[in-house]
């Protein structure tokens, strides 16, 4: 019998329709419905093309004893990360925060009240050694629950703390030059980690390292562009690339770009996509154009968008069961009747193709009697047709799912992409489509749904100017526009920067503000760079001067941020402007830097001011302070004695625009108990 899910607009969570499993979608009724029963939830999130979320789903959530235990004991949400991207984030916080790293599926236990207390990813259904497995892990939940409760909230209250603090973390106001920040220290940083040998971050699992390229891009320097280069051969050289079809496949399990995670996300090869553009290089040349080859016959949509991933699995012929990588593997034999002998010969020894296969599994390492056509040597030049010859063959096989939602931040990422590859009439034809959907975060068969988060607006206001610098219709232009006052919606006017979600999204306990690179671009630095290109540097500059010490405490984490710095002086955009405070233990003078002026709210006030007071009697007490406007334009209040603290609010005007209102709080020297 189908559950709650069988009639979503999510792939992913129609997958998980017919298990025994009294699934809820994530909302109000679910939450309400583990506060009616006073029981935990089970929180899984996923996505359609993710490898280890079937796995875990056909061990675990298909097993009737289990599903009897989990409807029994909890009320079970499954969600799509991808249609509710700020409760991904929140939760994988808990996640990273509880075991050190973090990925999908994603397995939680929260309290009524949707605070976390148990937080992983991916656990197999029996114990493994001296590790527990997800039958385990439920039965010591539910009796937890049962024996004791107070211990479970008082953990869940720790861990919701911690992931308020985490998210919610900011650094200290700055408000210092921009020319500050050098270039050369977030490249010599990021130079230490990069692998000299295979190219690329670090070590294995390697994943694309998109806003580190573009940043390797954008400043011009010979050596720095030789790296960028370098990594982007590799990797299409390599198993991450399909030499077959096109397109990019995940990640690599290994540090040699050679064995892949197979699902193909359309994020990724949007981005590479953007970045082989610029490469006059003919082995990258062909990789792009291959890569927009894939686009347009597997992922396009009939309105001209682009859907989200295809699965990393492919329903096996005789078993029926999904296996990993089968669509793009090859045996021996098969390869054998579908070449002439010298084809073969000269594919084998460029691609180390084995009778006994190439290809490990990512979970045994073991040898799978399958080949994929992985090498670190430039493509000869006879390969590409050989190569054409077996695709008639693999489009006979089962193709993996396709997931058909499109999201409005990917597919901002496409056009960009699109427009860099010079594929223009492409890239118009989406945009058309996003064009007349500014407010919506995804497009199904249902039509649109949910409001944009900060990643599609940012995302696709880059995407809009991006067209109108390739046609210079203005239509383009007005549409960026009207993305940038969406923005507003998500702006952090007390401490700088966009929240993930709108200012109107309250349903969780924290809030996300993203500052760091994912596979995605971060989408606060993209916010940003929109405002830089769209004329509003200084707003701009307010918020990347709240944020830009991130570069320096995690240089290998904001290169999107360290791009958007970049462009800022380039556009000569150097100080961060704000106000200036001098302050004693009796007098608060503050000045307004040169070309704004002070905004005035309904009641006529440019500038409030309240004093924290130290009141023996009544505990602490805010009271409004006067200031007055000196001859030298700068403005000043007295302090009482008893304040320890003062709070100022205001709002800095241009003659074209005005920046947020802000809320600071100033420690006054001699502080009070």
């Amino acid at each position: 019998m189908a559950n709650r899910l069988q009639n979503s607009g999510s792939l992913y969570l129609r997958q998980h329709a017919d298990q025994p499993v009294e699934w809820w979608p994530w909302g109000q009724e679910a939450h309400a419905e583990a506060q009616r029963r006073d029981v935990p939830i089970l929180l899984s999130v996923g996505y359609s093309a993710c490898h280890w979320c079937h796995v875990m789903a056909h061990e675990s959530f298909d097993d009737p004893e289990i599903a009897a235990r989990l409807n029994e004991s909890f009320v079970c949400i499954k969600l799509d990360r991808e249609e509710r991207p700020d409760v991904d984030d929140l939760y994988m916080t808990a996640v990273q925060l509880t075991s050190g790293r973090g990925g999908w599926p994603m397995t939680l236990f929260l309290t009524p009240s949707l605070e976390p207390f148990f937080a992983g990813t991916y656990f197999p259904k029996e114990d493994r050694d001296r590790y527990p497995g997800f039958r385990t892990i439920v039965e010591r939940v539910a009796e937890a629950w049962q024996k004791n409760r107070a211990a479970i909230y008082e953990t869940a209250k720790e861990l919701s703390e911690n992931v308020e603090d985490a998210l919610g973390r900011m650094p200290k106001v700055v408000d210092r030059s921009l020319e500050y920040w050098n270039s050369a220290y977030v490249t010599d940083r990021l130079r230490e980690d990069f692998d000299d040998t295979n190219a690329g971050f670090g070590t294995a699992p390697k994943f694309p390292p998109h806003s580190a390229l573009e940043f390797f891009r954008l400043p011009g320097d010979p050596e720095v562009q030789a790296l960028r280069t370098f990594t982007l051969q590799r990797m299409v050289r390599g198993g991450i690339f399909d030499q077959v079809g096109g397109g990019f496949h995940r990640y690599s399990t290994d540090a040699e770009w050679r064995l892949p995670h197979f699902e193909k996300m359309l994020y990724d090869n949007a981005l590479l996509l953007k970045e082989l553009g610029h490469e006059t290089d003919s082995e990258l040349v062909r990789a792009r154009e291959k890569t927009v080859a894939w686009l347009t016959t597997e992922m396009r949509m009939e309105d001209g968008t682009f859907a989200s991933a295809l699965d990393a699995d492919s329903p096996e012929v005789e078993g029926g069961h999904a296996e990993e990588g089968m669509y793009y593997t090859w045996t021996f034999a098969e390869l054998e009747g579908l070449l002439a002998s010298d084809e073969l010969e000269f594919m084998r020894s460029h691609f180390d193709l084995r009778a006994e296969g190439n290809y490990h599994e990512e979970a045994t390492r073991e040898i799978s009697g399958r080949n994929l056509f992985s090498s670190s040597e430039p493509l000869p030049e006879q390969l590409p047709a050989v190569l054409e010859k077996l695709v008639h063959a693999r489009n006979l096989r089962p193709r993996p799912n396709r997931d058909d939602k499109r999201i409005a931040a990917w597919n901002g990422l496409v056009i960009s992409g699109l427009v860099a590859s010079g594929e223009i009439e492409l890239a118009a034809r989406c945009g058309e489509v996003w064009r007349n959907n500014l407010d919506c975060h995804q497009l199904t068969t249902a039509g649109p749904e949910g409001k944009p988060f900060l990643d599609d607006v940012s995302h696709l206001g880059m995407a809009f100017l991006d067209l109108f610098e390739a046609t210079n219709d203005s239509q383009w232009h007005a549409a960026a526009r009207l993305l940038v006052e969406q923005l507003r919606e998500f702006e952090d006017s007390e401490y700088g920067g966009f929240w993930l979600a709108r200012n109107d999204s309250m349903d969780l306990f924290a809030r996300s503000k993203p500052v760091f690179d994912t596979p995605i671009p971060s989408a606060n630095a993209t916010a940003i760079r929109l405002l830089l290109r769209i004329g509003q540097t200084e707003r701009a500059a307010f918020h990347l001067s709240r944020l830009c010490d991130w570069v320096q405490k995690a240089p290998g984490a904001c290169e999107a941020l360290a791009s958007a710095i970049i462009e800022a002086q380039a556009l000569g955009v150097t100080v961060a402007q704000d106000i200036q405070f001098e302050l004693t233990a009796s007098t608060l003078t503050i000045s307004v830097p040169g070309g704004f002026k002070l905004n005035r709210d309904v009641a006529g006030n440019g500038l409030l001011i309240a004093a924290l007071l130290h009141d023996a009697e009544a505990g602490a007490r805010l009271m409004p302070l006067k200031h007055k406007k000196r001859p030298d334009g700068k403005f000043s209040a007295e302090l009482p004695d008893e304040c320890y603290r003062v709070s100022l609010q205001y709002q800095l005007c241009t003659e074209t625009e005005c920046l947020p209102w802000r809320s600071i709080d100033v420690q006054v020297t001699n502080e009070r108990p």
